[in-house]
């Protein structure tokens, strides 16, 4: 028995990746998810691209679809083949993921079980069968955070190749840059090198989204960023029309502007222009409504759930089997984020007054992994918050929630074991 526990202790980590992978398969196979919507859209656009046809236009940002069009290209077309590569893409997650958790001081029960959550963490399951941007992103992101946390000389230029490419995938992720300033800002105290290693960061993520930007701009016959779709996000999330913080059609917005002739007669970023403006208008002469309007759509991205929709086409689901599954993810995000919550909120005043004793936690590791993880969390809470509130896209902060819920646990069991 000894023995079994020794090789159960020494192989915890293999044996938890190998039963997360095992999982996500029997799902794979088992429920046949159909891609609807977004999702439809990047399959028939990856299929295109793996012939050698058109990148699509500039409406979403082409990251996922371009790189499952490689994926196609080598390895055949086909929906099962998306599936395959989401499951490949967890796996390395896992490893990732891991190899972090190693990087920071913590104790190793508080690792291993960090690591069992996120690895066992419903949406790291069922996302393997939704061809989804949101596992491509997490892995990188989470490739992005390894580097970041590695002491090698060159890392700013990967980590800014990285930005780059994870751009491509979700448009807003270039304000990454902003955020890597002030970690390092705040950990080192040496503005001269934070600001040459941010420019670094910057520099090379415009140096990889540079060829689409060059093509959207030829497509539009202006600038145009590497995708137009922010200006109607932004305008069918804060409207007088709009009741719940989610996604509504915008020709149902009061005086919608897609009735007006500049929109009809506009490109793809002339109306994404049209759009802002008129969000941004409506946001100045409705403040309090805006505010309130972008706590609800905190609300759906930590706590709705909706993200368990996309499993259920194709999925032989009953209506009380969909109800049920949603209802038990639901659970589980609200008794992992809401201490999560409330640990970053106690860690954030903490980490504000730490700013003014002005020491340098440079090489405090922990320290420094702690301040990187709020700055991810802010920094798509506030894109949330101004945009579109949905659980799905807060995916790629999993681990973020689910490291802050142990660091809570655990401090509170400290204090109660020291009673």
């Amino acid at each position: 028995m000894k023995l079994l526990v020794d090789k159960l202790k020494k192989y915890y980590y293999y044996i938890v990746i190998i039963f997360g992978i095992i999982l996500s398969a029997l799902w794979v196979i088992f429920i046949k998810t159909t891609p609807i919507s977004d999702f439809n859209y990047y399959n028939q656009l990856a299929n295109d691209i793996s012939k050698g046809g058109f990148l699509g236009d500039t409406r979403q940002a082409i990251g996922y679809p371009i790189t499952l069009g490689i994926v196609y290209f080598i390895f055949g077309t086909g929906i099962i083949k998306a599936k395959i590569f989401n499951i490949v893409l967890t796996l390395i997650s896992y490893i990732l993921f891991y190899k972090i958790l190693k990087k920071i001081k913590i104790r190793e029960d508080v690792r291993k079980i960090t690591f069992l959550l996120f690895v066992l963490f419903p949406n790291n399951i069922f996302y393997n069968s939704i061809l989804a941007k949101e596992i491509l992103m997490t892995t990188a992101l989470l490739l992005v955070t390894h580097l970041y946390l590695s002491k090698f000389k060159y890392r700013y230029i990967f980590i800014g190749i990285i930005t780059g490419y994870i751009t491509i995938i979700h448009a807003s992720f270039l304000e990454y840059v902003f955020g890597i300033f002030l970690v390092d800002l705040i950990c080192s105290r040496k503005i001269k090198k934070t600001v040459i290693s941010s420019l670094i960061v910057l520099v090379f993520a415009l140096l990889t989204i540079s060829p689409l930007i060059y093509r959207n701009s030829k497509l539009m016959n202006q600038l145009t960023y590497v995708s137009t779709n922010s200006g109607v996000v932004l305008y069918i999330n804060n409207n007088s029309k709009n009741n719940t913080g989610g996604w509504m059609s915008s020709s149902d917005v009061e005086n919608s502007v897609v009735k007006t002739s500049a929109y009809k007669n506009g490109n793809r970023a002339v109306r994404c222009k049209i759009f802002k403006a008129a969000a941004m208008k409506w946001i100045k002469t409705h403040p309090k409504r805006f505010v309130e309007l972008g706590f609800m759509r905190l609300k759906n991205t930590y706590f709705a759930a909706e993200d368990t929709f996309w499993t259920f086409p194709g999925s032989g689901f009953t209506y009380g089997q969909k109800n049920l599954l949603q209802e038990c993810v639901k659970l589980i995000r609200k008794l992992i984020f809401i201490p999560a919550l409330f640990y970053i909120l106690i860690l954030s005043v903490m980490k504000i007054i730490d700013i003014f004793k002005k020491k340098n936690n440079e090489n405090n590791i922990n320290y420094k992994f702690e301040l990187y993880l709020l700055m991810l969390f802010y920094m798509f809470s506030i894109t949330q918050f101004i945009t579109e509130g949905q659980s799905r896209y807060f995916f790629p902060l999993i681990f973020v929630m689910v490291f802050f819920f142990v660091q809570f646990v655990s401090r509170i069991f400290y204090i109660f074991s020291r009673r």
